[in-house]
């Protein structure tokens, strides 16, 4: 019907209009359920929230519930459920809260924790007129992307995930998929998640603040916050020296580039800093000689570009490489530094490409039949990527002076049970120097997630 590169969530009245969050970074649009172009609905105010999502129609068809949220801080006390009309007249603040709301037979249902509360509610007048009551413990709570595993009809059907609120895990493999422990503890959100160039330690941006970086002690399993305050980030990438990490953070509405020792020490330095043009800014590498770092400049769904910035000498000025109409991002250098990996769309769909870091010479293609997150082995002779159906792929490579001669790809195994899904906004896989072994976001293993189905549930209240 319409383009939603990264949803989240949509809702359909009886009038057939659809009201939908395309990405993760934008407010509610609505298209017509025959198909056509989205028109928006909602509109940010950046100075309080960078998402709303997960929309609910009410009963009328023309009022709706959805979470406005910020991605800046977590438990920001801006996020809330909001009450709107689709023709905009109105749209306030019902509640706090950090996930989304539904309704059912005159009810708001909504989570305190992990517990699902009911509360008398008006849906024309969007008014809550009575004293909430506990209905269910222990729902499934994602805070990744403040999204409860529930669903509730008008007729008086509830649908709910137990689990509480979601954890995940660095899972370690091998080359055959068999699941050989883990690394780390549970945390609740983890995005991306890289290994150091000695092989013993994992970065990783997890925790309950969404947005701060840990260094993990594989060998002594022990875990070290490395950023706070106002310079915390997301998206880390080693130096090769491992002695510095670069990341992002989202300040003032822009996401800039930072790096800071690995030890603690030392003051976070602004490497890139974002502007009305170059909103978005993400690391993806730091060259092998320590003197280049690549990062890619948009929202990385539609309008992503690759950037090189010199880190030594006196011109300091980003070179732009491969300017295109199309999406270019999770560039990684090749261990020697003369080409870099990376993913683009120019096919239609995203595959993995391999080109001179010099920025002179062809361009070969890697992947076959789609392809994002490029990592090679530190010998270069070995390519990987995670595939369009889920699969961590391996292409045995020979890089040459001037051409890249690359293997049929093969599948090593499955990682549909990452709990990040595949996209550039994630690093949800890294490999180990010698390429044995991967570390994996997973869920909790072992942990069951049954889905209930109530009926009849107002019959439980008071009870």
């Amino acid at each position: 019907m319409c383009d939603a590169p990264l949803g989240r969530g949509g809702s359909w009245n009886s009038d057939g209009i659809i009201i939908f969050a395309p990405t993760f970074e934008s407010g509610l649009f609505q298209v017509p359920s025959s198909g056509g172009t989205a028109q928006p609905v909602t509109k940010l105010d950046k100075s309080k929230h960078d998402s709303h999502r997960w929309p609910r129609f009410l009963p009328d068809g023309r009022h709706f519930l959805y979470i406005a949220i910020t991605h800046n801080t977590a438990r920001d006390p801006n996020n809330g459920i909001y009450f709107a009309l689709l023709d905009g007249k109105e749209n306030r603040l019902l509640m706090q809260s950090d996930s989304q709301a539904d309704y059912s037979s005159g009810h708001l249902l909504f989570l305190r924790n992990a517990t699902l509360m009911a509360e008398t509610f008006n849906p024309k007048t969007g008014s809550l007129e009575g004293t909430p009551s506990p209905i269910a413990d222990q729902v499934l709570l994602d805070p990744s992307t403040w999204r409860a595993a529930l669903s509730a009809t008008e007729g008086g059907l509830l649908a709910y995930v137990s689990g509480g609120i979601a954890a995940n895990q660095f899972t370690w493999y091998d080359r055959s998929g068999k699941s050989i422990g883990l690394a780390g503890e549970k945390v609740l959100n983890v995005n991306h998640v890289r290994i150091s160039p000695d092989g013993l330690k994992i970065a990783a941006d997890p925790g309950e603040s969404l947005f701060d970086i840990w260094i993990y002690d594989v060998a002594r399993n022990v875990s070290t916050r490395l950023t706070f305050g106002p310079a915390a980030g997301t998206a880390p990438v080693w130096s090769p020296d491992g002695k510095w990490i670069a990341f992002n953070h989202l300040q003032d509405g822009y996401l800039n580039i930072y790096r800071k020792p690995t030890s603690g020490m030392g003051q976070t330095e602004l490497l890139i800093e974002g502007d009305e043009k170059n909103v978005q800014n993400w690391p993806s590498d730091w060259s092998p000689d320590g003197k280049s770092l690549l990062y890619a400049v948009g929202d990385l769904i539609g309008a992503a570009q690759l950037w090189e910035l010199p880190l030594t000498g006196n011109d300091r000025k980003p070179r732009h490489l491969m300017p295109s109409g199309f999406i270019t991002r999770d560039a990684r250098y090749s261990p020697d530094g003369r080409w870099i990996g990376y993913a683009s769309n120019e096919s239609g769909k995203f595959e993995i490409y391999a080109v001179p870091s010099s920025g002179i010479g062809g361009k070969w293609q890697i992947s076959t039949g789609g392809g994002q997150q490029p990592l090679w082995r530190r010998d270069g002779k070995e390519l990987f990527y995670l595939s369009s159906d889920d699969k961590l792929m391996s292409v045995p490579l020979k890089l040459n002076a001037d051409s890249v001669q690359a293997d049929a790809p093969r599948a090593l195994f499955s990682v549909a049970n990452s709990i990040a899904p595949v996209s550039g906004l994630v690093a949800p896989y890294d490999v180990t120097p010698d390429g044995k072994r991967f570390v994996v976001i997973t869920g909790e293993q072992g942990k069951s997630f049954p889905i209930n189905l109530v009926t009849n549930w107002t019959a439980a209240l008071g009870k």
